[in-house]
């Protein structure tokens, strides 16, 4: 998919990709973390969006049904879930903020594209986890450290699609909010 310039992608998204990993690009993403954000991506859009693609892929139709929870409760819609394995210190918290950005900047361009969400929920494990994702956020009004986001200090948007973030919402919580 890579290789066909990431046929059948919206525009959003390949010139996304294409900023990510151009080769002037500082800071350098790792490997890991394009890879992880391009099978996320391929995924949404290309495979649960019933595009079909000349190349062989390894993930099968059978494969995609394995990704979706079935509620107990019948009229609460489906809950289809991706994730990518990786390592301690190998930038997930960048591959978060990497798809975020990639789902609002989708969405403010075609509000109508359900594909993509115009509001995160992440929910963490304690506090500890809690405080440190807060980079993920993007409004200044309830986060006074907005300025220090990764968007900003990864370069993860250019400047033409930034304001595409502006009408999301990214709510950073732990689990015992629930309680």
């Amino acid at each position: 998919w890579r290789e066909s310039n990431y046929r059948n992608a919206t525009n959003v998204t390949r010139e996304l990709l294409h900023y990510w990993t151009r080769e002037d690009r500082e800071p350098r993403l790792f490997f890991c973390q394009l890879e992880a954000v391009e099978t996320i991506i391929y995924l949404v859009e290309i495979r649960r969006g019933g595009k079909r693609l000349s190349f062989k892929s390894e993930f099968e139709e059978a494969d995609l049904a394995k990704l979706v929870d079935v509620p107990n409760e019948p009229d609460f819609p489906q809950l289809v879930r991706y994730g990518c394995k990786m390592a301690t210190g190998s930038g997930k918290t960048v591959v978060m903020a990497m798809l975020i950005a990639w789902a609002f900047c989708n969405r403010g361009k075609v509000p109508s594209d359900e594909r993509f969400p115009s509001a995160a929920l992440i929910v963490c494990p304690n506090l500890t986890v809690k405080e440190r994702l807060q980079v993920l956020r993007l409004d200044a009004e309830d986060n006074d450290d907005a300025e220090d986001n990764y968007y900003d200090e990864f370069d993860l948007v250019p400047t033409k699609l930034r304001p595409l973030l502006s009408s999301s919402k990214v709510l950073v919580t732990n689990w015992h909010r629930f309680a």
